[in-house]
């Protein structure tokens, strides 16, 4: 029996030509945009705040840091796997501006866009747009047209049969694994609302392309990282864990076993870092890609 001979991708940065059998399949109209894990550091990502100004030269649109955080990882995500631009949906204004920006490039241009059109409650009396949000709030209402499961569920005592919908994932407990912690967020099993027995999960139908796990309630420092899974169930890989301190949220990628630190203020970091060297900042939010 014959083999097949694997085709090269070329990586649009550095050149360097790999097989597309080791990077899994990858369709044609995304190959001419891919980009290797070697080249992160030059990935064009978000930078702090808008790209307009007042006449005095302050910026028009400030603390974008939640904001931020998300894009840089679904632009990284989408650098090392394209076939996500094809699981974004089309339904919400907001994941057509996702769209755009992956597909243009132009990425602080399609946020400043994204920003007045979506948050429009955000503007001051002086014309300015103020995105500060504690726990990435004002993400959840646009999260929920992206990360729907449907659970379909029944009694253990009474056989009653339920559904429910889910779009927001928020740890409760404290003390348990990190693995059991992310895991219970998603399952968010509650009582039978008939006898109060408790429920098991038969099935769960996906409609989400990413799924985001609030654990700031957990209080955890970055040397935790490490433990929350990289895999969840539904066929979900992590891409970024944000995290928060200073009145600042950065993000951290996990890439080849190590971590990249995405830092949007003033000049743009992305640089590999040990995440037990971060001090002064907690877990905010995972954010999951369908894989």
């Amino acid at each position: 029996m014959g083999f097949m001979i694997p085709r090269l991708v070329k990586c649009q940065k550095c050149g360097w030509k790999y097989a597309d059998c080791e990077l899994g399949p990858i369709p044609e109209s995304s190959k001419s945009k891919w980009t290797c894990t070697d080249c992160i550091s030059f990935w064009n990502v978000p930078k702090w705040g808008g790209i307009e100004t007042t006449p005095e030269g302050d910026k028009i649109i400030h603390n974008t840091c939640a904001l931020d955080s998300f894009l840089a990882t679904l632009i990284s995500q989408h650098r090392l796997d394209p076939r996500l631009f094809e699981k974004i949906g089309t339904a919400s204004l907001f994941e057509k501006y996702l769209r755009s920006m992956l597909m243009d490039g132009n990425i602080d241009q399609v946020k400043d866009e994204l920003i007045k059109k979506i948050f429009s409650n955000k503007i001051d009396k002086k014309g300015r747009y103020d995105m500060w949000a504690s726990k990435c709030e004002i993400l959840y209402r646009l999260f929920e047209y992206s990360s729907k499961l449907l659970f379909n569920l029944k009694c253990r005592t009474c056989s009653d049969r339920n559904k429910l919908t889910r779009c927001h994932f928020e740890t409760q407990k404290k003390g348990d694994s990190m693995k059991q912690v992310v895991y219970d967020s998603i399952l968010g099993q509650s009582d039978c609302q008939s006898c109060q027995g408790s429920r098991q999960i038969l099935n769960v139908t996906s409609t989400a392309w990413f799924i985001p796990v609030d654990i700031s309630l957990q209080k955890e420092s970055p040397s935790r990282c490490d433990e929350i899974p990289k895999e969840i169930k539904y066929k979900f890989e992590l891409g970024c864990i944000t995290l928060f301190g200073g009145g600042h949220y950065v993000a951290l990628i996990p890439r080849d076993n190590k971590w990249i630190l995405y830092d949007g203020i003033k000049t743009v970091k992305m640089r590999s870092i040990n995440p037990r060297t971060i001090q002064d900042r907690t877990i905010s939010v995972a954010f999951y890609y369908a894989s």
